[in-house]
């Protein structure tokens, strides 16, 4: 159990495999809507967007991309458990979903495998779960302050 109440919770992977293929893209969303609580309900091509949830839709537009090219499939979920995220179908590939701060800790087991099983799938050269902790205010007021602030900003991918 963690020791303080994260402000930010993120997952991201960054990757060479491309993610136009749709089998593998089918696989992705497989996983995600594998665990209910973690199902899109929004998902849309513009980051402010919100349309109904349509994996035929979604599929329908990977179907398109060639690679070289470029979608960013962005998913929502209001629920519960809410987030928001992309799965950027790019030369640059990478899935990124940000939770939630205040998710329910029973729900972190959950998450961990969600992303371990998106990793399976995808293939990333580089991963990474994280619940940032908030930062000390600064001047620190000791050697650990510092460090959480490094290690902090050091999660970023």
């Amino acid at each position: 159990m963690m020791d303080f109440s994260p402000f930010r919770i993120i997952v991201s992977m960054l990757g060479s495999t491309p993610l136009n293929d749709e089998t593998l893209f089918t696989e992705l969303l497989d996983v995600i809507e594998r665990y209910p609580e973690f199902a899109p309900q929004f998902w849309s091509l513009e980051e402010r967007g919100k349309m109904p949830y349509s994996r035929d839709n979604i599929l329908d537009k990977i179907k398109t991309v060639e690679y070289g090219s470029y979608a960013h499939i962005y998913l929502k979920r209001n629920k519960a458990v809410k987030y928001s995220g992309s799965i950027n179908v790019a030369p640059r590939q990478n899935i990124f979903f940000e939770f939630d701060p205040k998710l329910n800790s029973k729900h972190y087991p959950a998450l961990f495998e969600l992303a371990d099983r998106l990793v399976q799938v995808f293939k990333p050269d580089i991963a990474s779960v994280h619940a940032f902790r908030p930062y000390p205010d600064e001047p620190w007021e000791s050697e650990r302050d510092e460090h959480i602030e490094m290690m902090g900003k050091a999660a970023y991918l």
